[in-house]
């Protein structure tokens, strides 16, 4: 047997024993599944999702994600020593029972500190348990937050290790949090990183910090985008700051307390999934517009917005309209101000 076919037999019987060991581990229809993982362009593909992105070709394949069903009713999850086939950077847990995940010592990918799973180096935070509550700190080896690693998290409040610089999509999607207090060290935060965060009032950013500030609890970037709007900060009205030039994705996400959002004049550009699942929301949109991400007021309800663009213009045909969303075309005269809200 050569030496290629021997290290292919060797990775498919330590998956087969793997497979094995967790099938004998688990309840009866609570199978756990290895699915193998592709990354490209930054971002995460399933094997059926790959095959239909262009430009993904088989050496970009870089490990398994364990998918676990909803129907898995153990509190706690183990990944043994054996384990060792292509690394694995990222898992996704759809169960919502899981406290706790630990990891044999002489695994040769992950560790696990205090029930949450890392990387070796612990260098990536891959995953915390969504039944892990309390607060979370995330050790000062950290310099990467995966996506989805918070996904559904009960935590209380995660306090950020102060050498945390990258934050992936989806990393703290419809959690409880209520606050962020995000490091000076953070420099790249990707689009959709907070998404759902309902019960969020605020967010501040370390002193110093060269990418990232905020202006009354709303995030912004050096740039002057909008990065994030706390979905339960108790403000009736929000103008967005004049120097904005760009609302991020899912900057506005879910319900908002806000009843009137009056996006500010020189404004150009609303990111994909803004005001997505919003009620009761008003929102001023200037002509200065020249883009609108998909998604824009998608499943809101009892949603009005006020504009002034002409009724042939690209951008008003981007503008949802129906049983759930008005439209009120006009002069920005007749246009409400924060004022005139209720």
């Amino acid at each position: 047997m050569g030496l290629l076919n021997k290290k292919h037999f060797l990775l498919k019987l330590t998956l087969l024993i793997f497979t094995l060991f967790i099938f004998c581990s688990c309840e009866k229809g609570a199978e756990l599944d290895f699915e193998k993982i592709y990354s490209y362009d930054g971002m995460l593909y399933s094997e059926s999702e790959a095959k239909n992105v262009t430009g993904i070709i088989g050496d970009v394949e870089i490990g398994y994600r364990v998918s676990v069903p909803s129907d898995y009713n153990k509190k706690r999850v183990r990944i043994p020593a054996y384990y060792q086939g292509l690394p694995v950077f990222n898992v996704e847990i759809s169960s919502k029972n899981i406290e706790e995940i630990s990891v044999d010592e002489d695994s040769f990918y992950y560790s696990s500190q205090s029930g949450i799973l890392y990387d070796k180096e612990k260098t990536t935070l891959i995953f915390c348990p969504p039944q892990k509550t309390g607060v979370i700190k995330i050790p000062s080896s950290v310099t990467s937050i995966q996506s989805y690693a918070f996904y559904g998290s009960k935590a209380t409040k995660v306090v950020f290790g102060k050498n945390i610089k990258k934050i992936m999509p989806y990393a703290f999607y419809n959690t409880a949090f209520t606050e962020f207090e995000l490091p000076s060290s953070l420099t790249e935060i990707s689009e959709n990183a907070f998404i759902g965060n309902e019960a969020l009032v605020s967010v501040s950013v370390g002193k110093n910090n060269p990418v990232y500030h905020t202006k009354d609890d709303v995030l912004f970037d050096s740039n002057n985008t909008l990065i994030l709007y706390p979905n339960s900060k108790d403000q009736r009205d929000y103008i967005v700051p004049l120097d904005t030039s760009r609302i991020s994705a899912a900057a506005f996400y879910g319900k908002i307390k806000v009843s009137l959002v009056y996006l500010n004049k020189g404004l150009t550009e609303i990111g994909e999934k803004n005001f997505c699942f919003t009620e009761g929301t008003s929102i001023v949109i200037p002509d200065s517009i020249k883009k609108i991400g998909e998604g824009f007021c998608l499943n809101s309800t009892a949603v009005s917005l006020y504009c002034n663009f002409d009724e042939s213009s690209y951008i008003n045909s981007l503008l949802p309209e129906g049983k759930e969303i008005t439209v009120h075309r006009g002069t920005w005269e007749s246009i409400p101000t924060p004022s005139q809200s209720n």
